[in-house]
């Protein structure tokens, strides 16, 4: 990176609210492609990745009811605050019975919150001074 000096290549990626393209959906950003990093690398830089299950890392809340609705309507994930809300508790519970020796009874009754259907409970907080170590959980992940 010291030849590139840590620049990578940027772009305005505007969302327009209709086809007239003269109103912004929501404000637009200056953005980077992580597919664009390779091409900054030399065949002498070493690098590596590390990869996880979507449940475990990625669960954003991005899409407003309506837009959330919509996506579920099309078989795509809501990305709403209700199923945000939703990702966190489930993966307090996946951590918990990974860790071993505990059993969950989840709660399979949904509900319709605006077109998307969850099924929350129980809601389970883990403290963060909970931890588990890789050894623990290497072989249940």
């Amino acid at each position: 990176m010291i030849r590139t000096k840590g620049v990578i290549t940027e772009f305005v990626n505007p969302k327009y609210a209709d086809d007239t393209k003269t109103k912004f959906k929501a404000p637009t950003r200056l953005e980077c492609m992580m597919q664009d990093y390779p091409k900054l690398l030399q065949n002498s830089d070493r690098v590596g990745f590390t990869t996880y299950e979507t449940w475990f890392c990625f669960t954003p809340a991005k899409n407003n009811l309506n837009e959330a609705a919509a996506c579920v309507a099309k078989g795509l994930p809501a990305y709403s605050a209700s199923s945000a809300e939703w990702d966190f508790f489930n993966w307090n519970l996946n951590m918990l019975e990974r860790l071993g020796n505990v059993q969950v009874e989840r709660n399979e009754e949904k509900t319709n919150y605006g077109g998307i259907e969850l099924s929350f409970g129980p809601f389970v907080i883990i403290h963060p001074s909970f931890a588990l170590t890789f050894n623990e959980l290497k072989e249940k992940i």
